[in-house]
């Protein structure tokens, strides 16, 4: 499985195995190329739109296409998320920031359960 997303409406899910359109999801929208599939693709997370004066980033639930996680940040240099990634099963999210921040969310019960700061490191 693989997301294809064009840029202009939410994504499609192929089947890479028979070179197949699986699904259509128009709904779940994020930044043109910004979204990360569980391993077991059966979850979705995407990020780098807005909510208000934030930039949000949410989970998706592919089999019953439903959102059961949103967050959003003020926008930090005109940035907002930089990145959402979850474990293979989907219950865990690692969602980074532009200051460098990565926080760890339960998708569960919807707690933080960590965070980690990795400066960034500028090269010439």
């Amino acid at each position: 499985m693989v997301v294809v997303d064009y840029g202009d409406y939410g994504f499609e899910t192929w089947n890479v195995e028979v070179g197949e359109l699986d699904h259509e999801y128009p709904d779940i929208i994020g930044a043109p190329g910004w979204n990360n599939l569980s391993s077991d693709a059966q979850t979705v997370v995407v990020w780098g739109y807005g909510v208000g004066e934030e930039s949000g980033l949410s989970v998706w639930n592919l089999s019953t296409y439903k959102k059961i996680f949103e967050l959003s940040i003020p926008m930090v240099k005109g940035d907002g998320w930089r990145c959402g990634a979850l474990n293979s099963n989907g219950t865990v999210l690692a969602a980074s920031n532009n200051e460098g921040y990565v926080y760890f969310y339960d998708l569960e019960s919807g707690k933080k359960i960590g965070e980690i700061f990795l400066p960034y490191k500028f090269t010439s």
